[in-house]
């Protein structure tokens, strides 16, 4: 499940996916939200980055 919700920002894909499948609407009644894994893309990265650092403190390194 973590896996669908972090890939799509991770790798700046997918566009506008997640939003649409909750509410059973098509993609293009949401155009300004395409961009949005560009928008999260660098945060991603940089709690990815602090994970690996860290460990996410659950035995993850």
């Amino acid at each position: 499940m973590i896996f669908f919700f972090l890939m799509p920002v991770l790798i700046g894909g997918f566009g506008n996916y997640l939003l649409p499948l909750l509410l059973g609407i098509p993609d293009l009644n949401l155009p300004r939200l395409n961009a949005l894994s560009a928008w999260l893309l660098f945060p991603a990265c940089v709690c990815l980055s602090f994970g690996l650092i860290g460990g996410v403190g659950v035995g993850w390194t």
